[in-house]
């Protein structure tokens, strides 16, 4: 082919679909996609800078997908309420025990981890807390693995009395 015909056929764009064209704009939003979270990452890391590190703990409680090591890190400093609450938790059986002190699980007045929604709940999960869960919360969380086998496990703990309203205690409420 020669030095004309070469030239000729680079200004001639090549099909929407083409390979080449895919691959360039798959660089390009990836580049683009980078460049934006650098830019967050720069605006979080302002912000943080500005307020109180009891204020930046508890906003990256909420907020931020934290690694079982960077919660170790800083343990003494998170919000617990508000980090277990975070649906960006990389939760795992491994995470709940290694932090198995420090997690609210729970009272009369609301559910804590048995009414959490993100947990991998299983029956190796349910059994390894037996006693640490808020039953009351726990018997009426939809996101169990429910079967006959939990159930009957558990017989002796479930709150059999009913409950109402999402998962908040509803014994002894009348009408509702």
């Amino acid at each position: 082919m020669s030095e004309q015909e070469t030239e000729r056929r680079a200004l001639i764009p090549y099909p929407a679909s083409s390979p080449a064209r895919v691959q360039v704009a798959n660089r390009q939003l990836a580049i683009a996609a980078y460049l934006k979270q650098d830019i967050e990452r720069g605006r979080l890391v302002a912000i943080l800078k500005r307020i109180s590190s009891d204020d930046a703990a508890s906003f990256l409680s909420t907020r931020q997908g934290l690694d079982s090591d960077l919660i170790g890190r800083f343990a003494d400093r998170w919000t617990w309420s508000l980090l277990q609450a975070n649906t960006a938790l990389p939760w795992s059986l491994e995470l709940i025990d290694r932090f198995v002190g420090r997690w609210d699980w729970g009272s009369i007045f609301h559910g804590g981890l048995a009414d959490d929604t993100t947990l991998p709940w299983s029956i190796e999960l349910v059994n390894r807390f037996t006693d640490r869960w808020n039953w009351e919360s726990l018997s009426g969380n939809e996101y169990l693995p429910w079967s006959i086998e939990l159930i009957e496990r558990f017989a002796d703990r479930w709150d059999w009395g009913g409950r109402m309203d999402g998962g908040r205690y509803a014994k002894g409420r009348e009408g509702k």
